[in-house]
């Protein structure tokens, strides 16, 4: 029990520094990040430079461009103006700014419909045993939900999914460990021969 414990406490520590390190090498504190971009873009900062305000401006291929304020508002501007009515309306709700941030939101989606899935799996194999069991495809999915749930709400630099999902994936981790040491024990026992020993002298 203490080993359990020392070990949930050492698991939560660890997420908690963590996440503080990601968050750390994301971005520059003093610049603001930016959540409207040029379809062009990946992401943008607010920065400083030399007294002056920029854009610094991430594009796909990696390169960084520092862009004028007028510049880049007129960018927005005419990407929002040629957008219609219902991709706009698109856009709020999934709130993101370009289609290119579709994809990452496509990954969140799958993310959690593997991490809701789960359940469904765990359902479906009680009802066939008539009782409560949890099949091993039911750690899969919640790892591989987790893990996409983690890369998604690293993109929002969200620090409340990411810790959740952190928590949990070491969890789901150490439950496949224990399944599949228990089945590689089995088999190794299985495939130990049995020796015929003659009986012992006094034992016929």
């Amino acid at each position: 029990m203490k080993r359990l414990r020392f070990y949930l406490l050492g698991s939560v520590i660890g997420v908690v520094v963590l996440t503080v390190v990601i968050f750390m090498l994301l971005g520059p504190s003093r610049d603001l990040r930016v959540e409207d971009v040029p379809r062009t873009a990946i992401g943008s900062w607010l920065v400083e430079v030399e007294g002056e305000l920029s854009y610094r401006v991430r594009r796909f291929d990696g390169a960084i461009e520092f862009v004028d304020p007028q510049v880049y508002a007129r960018q927005l501007y005419d990407q929002h103006q040629a957008r219609s009515s219902g991709t706009k309306a698109l856009f709020r709700g999934l709130n993101i700014s370009s289609t290119a941030q579709i994809g990452w939101v496509l990954v969140g989606l799958l993310g959690q419909l593997l991490f809701a899935g789960r359940m469904l799996v765990q359902w479906i194999a009680s009802e066939k045993q008539r009782r409560s069991v949890v099949p091993v495809a039911f750690w899969w999915m919640a790892l591989a939900g987790a893990s996409l749930l983690l890369i998604y709400f690293l993109w929002r630099q969200d620090v409340v999914g990411i810790i959740g999902q952190l928590t949990g994936w070491m969890i789901y981790i150490r439950n496949l460990y224990f399944i599949y040491r228990r089945r590689f024990n089995q088999a190794r026992s299985q495939a130990v021969p049995h020796l015929d020993l003659p009986p012992t002298k006094g034992m016929e």
